[in-house]
């Protein structure tokens, strides 16, 4: 019992260091120790911080945990490190599973606007987001 609560100490302190200091390296290690203890949502969110984008692609097609995948890498890429191909990637494969809400969703993000589904579901999403302003400019 008192080896568990060291591991989870030091799992927990890792992983505050790893976010703190946004080190590639520690977030490769926290990932694949996420990866072997089956936690998937926090492995995928470990190898997005590490720049292995293929991979957590990979791993969250592998699991179903495509949309779980998207929240993350809206919420983690700034400016500075977007990748536009993983937006597309992941537009087109809600696109193949015929999901055209998520699949304008993420076209919107990869800036492929002439792509983006206008169903009345992904008009919305779009006229929510405040990088939207230029496309409805109010007078």
């Amino acid at each position: 019992m008192t080896c568990l609560i060291i591991l989870f100490y030091f799992t927990a302190r890792s992983v505050e260091v790893v976010q703190q200091t946004k080190s590639i390296e520690g977030a490769k290690m926290i990932a694949k120790y996420f990866q072997k203890m089956n936690d998937y949502n926090s492995a995928i969110k470990f190898l997005i911080l590490s720049n292995c984008h293929d991979e957590a692609f990979q791993l969250a097609n592998q699991h179903g945990k495509m949309e779980l995948y998207g929240e993350i890498l809206v919420n983690t890429i700034d400016d500075t490190n977007v990748r536009k191909e993983d937006f597309r990637s992941l537009a087109m494969h809600f696109e193949s599973q015929k999901n055209n809400l998520l699949a304008g969703k993420y076209y919107f993000h990869a800036k492929e606007y002439q792509k983006v589904n206008f169903t009345i579901s992904s008009f919305i999403y779009i006229l929510n987001c405040p990088e939207s302003s230029f496309l409805f400019p109010i007078h």
